[in-house]
């Protein structure tokens, strides 16, 4: 039986300087936090709660200096898009003078597809589920094998009777999840 939990969502500012002071962009909203003892505890990433804001973290500052010497990150992550097309806007940027190293790129694109990624739910792969939603690769597998054996999804509540996922990565990227 699941229980009722209050969720509250903190999000990360970055402040761009533009024509009309400085306009605060929202970067990516914080995990959720609940109530609920262990929302992020147990199925998840294989990363801890502070070791992936740890992460973050340093993927942000990259972006601030990389990104934001050409334009403003609201130019990037107005869109949502799947982690191949986030590769090929990355390798565009670097052709185009972003000065970056590879693994500087290699953040700023995991960081992109983590936050503003789209995953198609019925065709992904098990390291896209991964890398969009940030479950452990056992967990991404098993949605993978469920899919594999049970058919396609309907919708968000099909998905979320794999057993033993995390429902709170679903909800926190509703918009991430598309069921064509």
């Amino acid at each position: 039986m699941r229980g009722v939990a209050l969720v509250v969502v903190v999000v990360t500012t970055l402040y761009v300087p533009t024509g009309q002071g400085v306009t605060p962009i929202a970067l990516r909203p914080a995990a959720p936090a609940t109530v609920a003892q262990g929302a992020l505890d147990g199925a998840g990433g294989d990363l801890s709660p502070e070791e992936q804001s740890e992460a973050d973290d340093l993927a942000e500052a990259t972006i601030k200096r990389v990104c934001l010497r050409c334009h403003p990150v609201d130019v990037v992550a107005r869109t949502r898009r799947e982690a191949t097309d986030w590769r090929a806007v990355v390798a565009r940027m670097a052709t185009l003078g972003a000065v970056a190293t590879p693994e500087e790129l290699r953040t700023i694109r995991r960081y992109l597809t983590r936050y503003y990624g789209v995953i198609r739910v019925n065709s992904a792969s098990a390291e896209e589920f991964s890398a969009v939603l940030g479950y452990s690769p056992r967990d991404a597998a098993a949605i993978v094998a469920h899919r594999a054996a049970q058919g396609r999804f309907a919708n968000v509540e099909a998905l979320a009777g794999v057993v033993g996922l995390d429902r709170t990565r679903l909800d926190a990227q509703p918009e991430a999840l598309t069921f064509d």
